[in-house]
């Protein structure tokens, strides 16, 4: 994640973002242990919740736009003290209300698009004053999929905001089961996402100033980070389960409807204000945790994996031998980004 030059620290945001997602998945609170019991577009009776329960929340949802209906089951008394992970999602009552299996690039999107759920803002601050409290002296390397290299200051960066109209709406029900006086105690949550069809606002990180914008005719050179891209279905072009790409190739070739640039909106950083004064606050204990992690990383203390952010990796990439994976199946679904910087990353360490 870090090497160091004469002038100080070189920081790979790929990797900061990967890292900091992990550290969501941990402390994430609102599905930290719910798995996943049906998805259900409405075209079919729902299941694991039965027909003659009554959801007038559910029942009253427009049908436009086209909405997905995802069932979570949350046992208490089932529960350990692990997070779910994306291969840990499936409840088993999934199996029967699907016909088939979950293929895992699936699963694991629609694991972070429930998670993600009202968290742009949470993401987009613990981001920023992460890269704030580097040194002033930190290189931040900027690499994406499609080859393109941006080295800059960690600071950086404004906050970009930009209108984008989701192609389905999201039902999500939680059902939390807890021991009580007898029977157990049901208590339902719902969240709802992308019903009204009105656009949602979207944040970024935008790194690169005005000169970076005009580098390319007609390519905008600035780097976007989209840290909820799974909200709208999207991965990056890499296969990252968050995008950070050139502005022009987030408009070209990921987005369905994509904004214009003249409707990106600019300012300088989030900042705590009022209506948002707890998620900030769940921003900065964030920060808090990824940056103690980035000091063991950077003292060599720690390693973690390239892909999903995992301490403890087991494999590692045979080629340039920079790279750690959990396991054969982090490494796969990494190797899109990765192959990419494999040869340069062997160069360097050769040259090392």
């Amino acid at each position: 994640m870090t090497s160091t030059t004469t002038t100080g620290p070189i920081v790979d945001l790929h990797d900061l973002v990967t890292i900091l997602l992990r550290e969501r998945l941990l402390t994430e609170s609102r599905f930290k242990y719910a798995r996943l019991a049906e998805v259900n577009d409405g075209s079919t009776p729902r299941t694991f919740i039965p027909q003659y329960i009554p959801l007038p929340v559910y029942d009253n949802l427009p049908s436009n736009p086209p909405r997905i209906n995802y069932f979570l089951n949350d046992d208490t008394t089932q529960r350990t003290d692990t997070p779910t992970e994306p291969s840990t999602f499936p409840h088993p009552d999934l199996a029967r209300s699907s016909p088939a299996p979950i293929p895992y690039p699936d699963l694991e999107l629609l694991f972070w698009r429930i998670r993600h759920y009202d968290a742009g803002y949470i993401l987009a601050a613990a981001l920023q004053q992460v890269l704030d409290a580097l040194p002033s002296s930190t290189s931040l390397l900027i690499r994406t999929s499609r080859g393109y290299t941006l080295r800059t200051s960690p600071t950086d960066f404004t906050i970009a905001e930009a209108p984008l109209k989701p192609s389905n709406a999201t039902y999500v029900c939680k059902i939390t089961q807890s021991p009580g006086v007898r029977p157990a105690q049901i208590r339902m949550t719902q969240y709802i996402t992308g019903t009204d069809g009105k656009d949602l606002p979207w944040v970024y990180l935008l790194f690169g100033g005005p000169s970076v914008a005009r580098r390319e005719p007609n390519r905008d050179g600035r780097v976007a980070v989209d840290l909820i891209s799974p909200l709208i279905g999207l991965r990056g072009l890499g296969g990252e389960v968050f995008i950070l790409e050139r502005l022009a190739d987030i408009r070209d070739k990921l987005l369905t409807n994509p904004w214009q640039p003249e409707e990106l909106v600019l300012s300088g950083r989030i900042v705590a204000s009022p209506p948002r004064i707890q998620q900030y606050n769940e921003s900065k204990d964030l920060a808090e945790r990824v940056s103690k992690r980035f000091e063991a990383i950077q003292s060599g203390e720690e390693l973690f994996c390239a892909y999903c952010g995992k301490t403890a990796p087991a494999a590692q990439c045979g080629g340039c031998r920079k790279s750690k994976y959990c396991n054969t199946q982090c490494q796969s679904m990494g190797w899109k980004y990765h192959k990419r910087w494999c040869k340069e990353d062997t160069d360097e360490r050769d040259l090392a």
